[in-house]
This record gives structure tokens, sequence and C-alpha cells, in this order.
């Protein structure tokens, strides 16, 4: 029987958004709960982050209710494209989402994946 990992839930938290704001053409990476209450953020600039945090939370939601009768479920994630960049936006786990802002030739795809790692390294 393995030992439980002695690292706290916080600590998996910060490395997993750390690692993500590490990755080529991250500039800033947030976590927060699902109501929009900001826990961490790593560089960018995402202006106020709790009101940052607060929008993300509640565009994400609603988009989630919107699309609740499509066959396909899949992850919803948001984009939103400011030009030079753009703020991506997904529910890593039940009660935590990410949002990071990267440059615009980062694939949207690559993106959501490098999310999703996050979001599992957090579990």
């Amino acid at each position: 029987m393995m030992p439980a990992s002695s690292t706290s839930a916080m600590d998996r938290a910060r490395d997993a958004l750390r690692s993500l704001h590490a990755r080529d053409g991250v500039v800033g990476a947030l976590l927060a709960t699902r109501d929009g209450i900001s826990l961490l953020h790593e560089g960018g600039s995402f202006g106020n982050v709790e009101s940052f945090a607060a929008m993300q939370a509640t565009a994400l939601g609603a988009a989630e209710v919107a699309l609740q009768s499509m066959a396909a479920k899949k992850a919803v994630g948001l984009v939103i494209d400011v030009g030079e960049r753009r703020v991506l936006a997904r529910a890593v786990t039940e009660d935590l989402l990410v949002c990071i802002m990267v440059g615009a030739n980062v694939p949207i795809e690559q993106a959501f994946g490098w999310m999703d790692e996050a979001g599992a390294a957090m579990r």
C-alpha cells in the first residue's frame, strides 16, 4: 500500500498553475472557483482579477446551461479573442475553473489540452 500524498490540494493547484503558466505562449493563468472567487494567478494582466474571475465563471456557467441539451456532451470551453491574445476558460474539476491568456499563435485545442492536464494534476 502506498502512503497518502503529503501534498495539499492548494500546493497541487499552485504547482499545476505554475506549470501551465510555464508553457510556451501562455502569458497568464488564473484558478477560480465555479462561483467566481479568484484563488491563484500567475503572470498576465487580467486587470481586476476578482472581477475577471467572476466574469469567466458566469460566462462559462451560462454556456454550459445553454448547451445542456446537445446530444454530444463535451467539456465546454470559452474563447475570447482580444487580437494578439486569447483568453480561454474551462472547468477543470467539479469546483474549479482555469483561465489562461495565450498568444494568438497558440492552437486553441492545444491550450485546452494543457488546461485539462492542469486540472488532472489538481485532483
